[in-house]
């Protein structure tokens, strides 16, 4: 019988001190069969992702969004708000293992 994965998803936009105190909270856990999702919307977030994610994780490109608040509806009167971090999250759900 294999151990399960556990996925981590994590969001990072120009926070690199923040990704790393996450990182470093990863890999204080006593379970280990952990494989991160790390979503990445700049070019230049790529170097602090590569400097301090895990060895078993994976770095998913997203789109480089931002709020519209033009987009945001109301339907049977409850407000919508246009949240394109759904997206990544979409898009990292692709990359989980189990």
């Amino acid at each position: 019988m294999t151990t399960p994965v556990i996925n981590i998803i994590t969001r990072t936009l120009n926070r690199p001190k923040a990704f790393k105190i996450c990182v470093e909270s990863l890999k204080l856990q006593t379970y280990t069969n952990i494989h991160q999702v790390i979503t990445c919307q700049v070019e230049e977030d790529l170097e602090y992702i590569n400097q301090f994610k895990l060895p078993n994780s994976t770095v998913v490109r997203v789109p480089n969004l931002t709020k519209d608040r033009g987009i945001d509806t109301y339907k049977d009167g409850i407000h919508l708000t246009h949240a394109p971090y759904n997206t990544f999250l979409n898009e990292a759900h692709k990359h989980v293992e189990e």
